[in-house]
């Protein structure tokens, strides 16, 4: 199931604060389905109705947070800069939480999601923006090289408790290492965006 089916109802908002709640008082590694089935107050297959796992939940956190700033990411330098860094406030606002659910790491984890999550949303832009034709082997890989460092430099500033540099400087700094057929692609008038 993608999480844009999900809609955010009672039962995913009971669901959404119980595992923000367990996550500050438990290690990701510790929380189990029926800690979350208790504290949400839902049965066991209504969870499962929503999300396939506990690791799941953790990661819609994420996804419901910014869903609403990815459409926009790609539409001007500006537009794409301000996107960037009001994502970045909302991870920073819930700095502690992402601090936890990095401690995880591993199959499922929320740094692998993340990183995945950046990568197929970039990659698609391109696609619909210049066409599968024009999406080659090279472009791949310098999509890959640079979202993976902005993932891991973003990671680690949230392990590090979102401090040291502003989200509007995390902002500039990820525009700056994007790869030409990105910023062409960004600064190109009338496109449509890719919606996640």
């Amino acid at each position: 199931m993608e999480y844009k089916e999900i809609k955010f109802n009672k039962t995913v908002k009971s669901l959404y604060n119980a595992i923000i709640k367990l996550v500050a008082e438990n290690h990701v590694k510790d929380i189990t389905i029926e800690m979350i089935l208790q504290e949400a107050e839902v049965a066991k297959q209504t969870f499962y109705n929503y999300f396939e796992d506990k690791y799941a939940l953790i990661n819609y956190v994420y996804y419901h947070d910014t869903k609403h700033i990815w459409p926009d990411l790609a539409k001007s330098k500006e537009v794409h800069m301000q996107k960037c860094a009001e994502m970045l406030t909302c991870l920073q606002t819930k700095a502690s939480y992402y601090q936890k659910v990095l401690e995880y790491e591993g199959q499922n984890s929320f740094a692998d999601f993340y990183r995945h999550y950046g990568y197929n949303y970039w990659k698609n832009c391109l696609i619909n923006f210049y066409g599968k034709e024009f999406y080659d082997a090279q472009l791949e890989h310098s999509i890959f090289i640079f979202n993976r460092g902005c993932a891991e430099g973003t990671i680690e500033w949230l392990r590090n408790g979102a401090v040291g540099i502003t989200p509007a400087e995390k902002s500039e700094i990820a525009y700056n290492t994007f790869p030409e057929a990105l910023k062409k692609m960004i600064d190109a008038p009338d496109k449509e965006p890719y919606i996640v």
